[in-house]
């Protein structure tokens, strides 16, 4: 029978615990056991978990030290770990009852599963708690689409599993990414091994997130910097990072917009905090298609401020940036898949396998159909991703194409 470790970490939120862990004793599979890290708790963390491990259907013990890193935390919990398989939730999660299972039936040493954390609001929530909850439904949304493609970007460290031995195998999280993104840089190296990714909807939490818009948009400051050391420890990675527009949607790297996230130079909070006086005051007038441009704008200035922290002015990120950019696009000689017609299961896979990692053609009746350029950092290549593919082709292009055609001979020809 397959064993699981449930590993919380969490930081001076000893007021959240007791729902976290109340939730867990709900959970239609049992046993397991939840190791919770303190990092560098002053509050009554230990005891809350000590009081509650007295009562609970599970075996429950608490770690702590004092890393100040979400990374080296979890990596501690796992460390602790003595099940075969590893879940991690964030400290507010509310776990529903079917969330063990359904990882637990999920996960294997070939896949990990991504949960569902559907977003709890608060009570009197705001404009922008409200749009970043549509956000993350929609994300939720495409992972439920059939062929939906995993990039090392779908990883969140808040809800999902992983066989405990392919954890340790590729060496936990990467410590050295200890403000963001170190969900994406784990991500990473487990689409460099191959690995797979499964959107389990029935691993299912409440996330009571109460992230406001200032610290949300300090995460975004942060996002920059990580970006850099994505960047700079995987350089393959910087043409989907920094290529003509980079993680926030900002133009080329030699755009004047860029010019004033570098002249800043830590002197951007001021401007920074009069834009969100700006969103707010647009906010309580209803003028929230305003606000949202105001915000939308806010959001590219503080990732590209993270971004220039990195680096002394705009023309050593640009040099850097070229330099590291892989400028390899799809060759002539990736191979070409006549769609539709017949090819031995052993040929698909040779040709999937090779297409994921220079590019594949499809062709359809001797004609290019679509050509599929390698993706750094996804999940290797199926049919299932290429129907996909053809199918959204054939909504954007095909159908409209001949609906046109269709008005036109009806109406005599006079719309051509």
């Amino acid at each position: 029978m397959d064993t699981v470790t449930i590993v919380i970490p969490t930081h001076q939120r000893a007021g959240l615990l007791p729902r976290t862990l109340s939730a867990l004793t709900c959970q239609s599979r049992l046993p397991f056991e939840v190791i919770v890290v303190a990092d560098a708790c002053t509050d009554n963390t230990v005891q809350v978990v000590r009081a509650f491990a007295a009562h609970v259907p599970f075996r429950l013990h608490v770690v702590e030290h004092e890393a100040r890193s979400a990374a080296a935390t979890r990596n501690l919990g796992a460390q602790h770990a003595a099940g075969s398989t590893v879940i991690f939730i964030d400290d507010d999660i509310e776990a529903l009852p079917s969330l063990v299972q359904a990882h637990l039936s999920s996960t294997s040493a070939e896949t990990v599963t991504l949960g569902y954390s559907k977003p709890a609001l608060p009570e009197n929530a705001s404009q922008w708690q409200l749009e970043a909850r549509i956000w993350w439904e929609d994300q939720y949304r495409e992972f439920r689409i059939p062929g939906h493609r995993f990039t090392y970007r779908d990883l969140s460290s808040g809800n999902f599993s992983i066989q405990t031995n392919l954890f340790h195998r590729l060496g936990g999280f990467d410590v050295a990414f200890s403000g963001r993104l170190e969900d994406y840089e784990f991500g990473y190296r487990l689409t460099q091994t191959g690995t797979r990714f499964r959107f389990a909807a029935d691993a299912i939490g409440l996330h009571h997130d109460t992230t406001d818009l200032p610290k949300w948009l300090r995460r975004i400051f942060l996002e920059g910097v990580a970006d850099v050391q994505m960047g700079k420890r995987h350089p393959e990675l910087c043409r989907s990072i920094f290529g003509s527009i980079g993680s926030s949607g900002m133009p080329s790297c030699h755009g004047r917009l860029l010019q004033l996230p570098f002249a800043m130079k830590g002197k951007g909070e001021s401007i920074i905090s009069a834009g969100l006086k700006v969103a707010y005051w647009l906010e309580r007038i209803k003028l929230r298609r305003r606000r949202r441009g105001v915000i939308f704008w806010l959001r590219r200035i503080n990732y590209w401020r993270g971004v220039a922290s990195v680096f002394r002015s705009l023309e050593e990120f640009a040099g850097w940036r070229d330099e590291q950019i892989d400028r390899s696009v799809i060759a002539f000689d990736v191979p070409s898949l006549e769609w539709g017609a017949p090819l031995a299961e052993f040929d698909m896979q040779r040709v999937l396998a090779i297409g994921s990692e220079k590019g594949l053609r499809i062709l359809f009746d001797g004609t290019e159909l679509l050509a599929i350029p390698p993706q750094i950092g996804a999940e290797p290549l199926t049919e299932a991703h290429i129907r996909r593919m053809i199918k959204e082709l054939s909504a954007d292009q095909f159908v409209p194409a001949l609906a046109f055609q269709r008005i036109a001979s009806a109406a005599g020809g006079r719309l051509c």
